[in-house]
């Protein structure tokens, strides 16, 4: 496939798609990604409000409107919306690689942003230790679901 426009360089962060299959298949892991962040970020949302609410219920209203759980809930919202434009819509490899870093580095600073608008670096808590679990685990996610076959027999 030299000079092809499926062609990946070997510093390439892109996908090697070569045919129409491995596009889809790239597109279904990208939305089963992104679904499953979904499913994680809102159960530990709704598990935090059921813990508030039984522990703390003064505190409930932070749940919703403090600006940490709006950042929270915006992260959210953003990986479920992807999953539905991803399930709809076939996306040509330039935007699904588009769609990936942008999604991938949007969703890291959602999280970065929800522990930074909570106040814990100015606390003894470490806050950047939850800000780097969430994108840890968001990152994992992604390269396990959206791992591309680069193998030493199948380099470009």
């Amino acid at each position: 496939m030299m000079g092809s426009s499926t062609s990946v360089h070997a510093l390439s962060l892109r996908a090697p798609i070569a045919n129409e299959e491995e596009r889809a298949l790239f597109q279904r892991r990208l939305a089963a990604m992104l679904l499953a962040l979904f499913i994680l970020a809102a159960a530990f949302w709704v598990a935090n409000a059921i813990a508030v609410a039984f522990l703390s219920p003064q505190y409930l209203r932070d749940v919703l409107y403090a600006t940490n759980a709006q950042f929270h809930l915006a992260t959210t919202a953003a990986a479920a919306i992807g999953w539905l434009v991803l399930r709809k819509r076939k996306l040509s490899v330039t935007a699904l690689g588009a769609v990936d870093a942008t999604l991938a580095i949007g969703l890291c600073l959602g999280w970065v942003m929800m522990v930074a608008t909570a106040g814990l670096w100015a606390t003894a808590s470490r806050g950047e230790f939850v800000a780097l679990l969430a994108c840890s685990y968001t990152l994992v996610l992604r390269a396990s679901t959206t791992a591309a076959r680069r193998t030493a027999g199948n380099s470009p």
